[in-house]
């Protein structure tokens, strides 16, 4: 940023940590619930509470730029996350609705097994091309697994199969829900962090030329005495 204007921090991260005590271990201990719930161990963003503390660290050494930096890099990396949790939650938002039909489909043949009729079907040739067919009482299903790889399996063998991947896809897709949400927190947190530190370092850039200023003009309007001969 290379302008001196102040950012705007009004914003409130969900980890925001005030000046008392009692705020402070409240927000301390909801960031340690969130955290628990993380599987990917994506470690959480510290907020600054005290910029001047916060910068005066060894690490720091009042480095604005190096600090932005720092900074922005999380900030990237947890953008990325985000990224990639949001496309395995469209892929489980896809497959699941699969399974359920998969399961439907798979009831029906064991209800025709069980009156030992025959189901009828349109079968599907080609895009948009289907033909009426005629599948005899079985308790054989084939099940595709993925990779062009499809295994035969019992009609009870294929409904344990299929519920057990109905199960873990929805416990997975609550799962990225909660990672999501904690990603979203560290974000803000991040985002927050780089605007304080910003204007930390534009009112100490101001401070200093008021410094200067005032130095100077106390300089200027120094009086002159002379002597009388």
């Amino acid at each position: 940023m290379s302008d001196n204007k102040a950012v705007d921090t009004t914003t409130t991260p969900p980890t925001t940590a005030a000046s008392d005590g009692t705020t402070v271990q409240t927000t301390t201990a909801t960031a340690a619930a969130t955290e628990a719930l993380n599987s990917l161990g994506i470690p959480s963003a510290e907020f600054v509470s005290d910029v001047d503390e916060f910068m005066s660290r060894p690490d720091n050494d009042q480095n604005t730029t190096k600090v932005l930096k720092q900074l922005d890099e999380c900030h990237t990396k947890y953008r990325f996350m985000e990224q990639s949790l949001m496309q395995k939650k469209r892929r489980l938002k896809k497959q699941i609705p699969d399974i359920e039909t998969s399961i439907d489909v798979l009831k029906l043949v064991k209800l025709k097994q069980e009156k030992n009729q025959p189901t009828e079907s349109n079968f599907l040739l080609s895009d948009q091309v289907y033909m009426k067919a005629t599948i005899p009482a079985t308790d054989k299903v084939c099940l595709w697994l993925g990779a062009n790889v499809m295994l035969e399996y019992t009609i009870a063998e294929g409904e344990e199969l299929l519920k057990k991947n109905y199960d873990t896809a929805t416990k997975n897709l609550q799962q990225i829900d909660t990672d999501l949400d904690f990603l979203r927190d560290q974000i803000t947190t991040t985002e927050v962090n780089m605007a304080r530190v910003y204007n930390w370092d534009v009112k100490k850039r101001q401070s200093q030329k008021s410094s200067i200023a005032a130095a100077a003009g106390a300089a200027t309007t120094t009086p002159i005495t002379i002597g009388a001969k």
